[in-house]
């Protein structure tokens, strides 16, 4: 809060009717310019106008987000919808993948496949969830205070999802890295001895 300039919007009321009206500003407002005489305020932030008494009054504009172009929202929506979707669809699709590759895998392996599936799903469904709820407050807020300290925080809406879409999937994988290093293990790709040996590098690397 303080961090992005203020964005205003002006609002221009004027009852025409032949008796008095009641209108109801909306939270964040204040009264800008109003007519002579002063409009009588009600409980809350409510006023009467008389007949031909005009009010005009200013309110926040909530998002500090931008859009710059005219086709940036339609894009944004319908990429936010694909990701979206392929993610809530994933068990559907997940299933169908696995039916085409069943027949090849032995009884052990069918037995190891299904219940793998789903903790990948799990998994990915925690990592994405710890990404929107615990790092993107935290990092908005960092971010915002770093960049303050350096230049005018003005960020745009479609570059805010992808940043956000990138954080959220970095995590999803992140979260998926001990069912790989499972497979690796149970394919015999890697051994615990050499993870156990490379285990303070991975650490660090982290």
């Amino acid at each position: 809060e303080g961090i992005f300039s203020r964005n205003l919007r002006r609002i221009h009321l004027v009852n025409r009717t032949g008796q008095n009206k009641i209108v109801e500003l909306p939270p964040h407002s204040w009264i800008e310019i109003h007519a002579e005489p002063l409009p009588e305020r009600l409980e809350g932030n409510s006023y009467r106008l008389a007949p031909g008494q005009a009010l005009i009054y200013e309110e926040a504009i909530e998002s500090p987000l931008l859009i710059l172009g005219p086709a940036d929202g339609l894009l944004l929506v319908m990429k936010a919808s694909f990701w979206l979707s392929f993610a809530l669809t994933a068990p559907i699709w997940g299933w169908f993948w696995l039916q085409f590759i069943m027949p090849g895998l032995r009884a052990a392996e069918r037995s190891f496949a299904i219940p793998l599936l789903l903790a990948s799903f799990v998994s990915l469904s925690l990592g994405i969830a710890f990404a929107y709820f615990i790092t993107l407050p935290i990092a908005n807020q960092y971010l915002l205070h770093f960049n303050h300290s350096i230049g005018q925080n003005a960020w745009t809406l479609p570059h805010y999802v992808n940043y956000a879409l990138l954080l959220c999937m970095g995590h999803g994988v992140a979260a998926e890295l001990a069912l790989i290093l499972l497979l690796a293990v149970h394919f015999r790709l890697l051994t615990a001895t050499s993870l156990i040996a490379k285990r303070r590098y991975m650490i660090v690397l982290a």
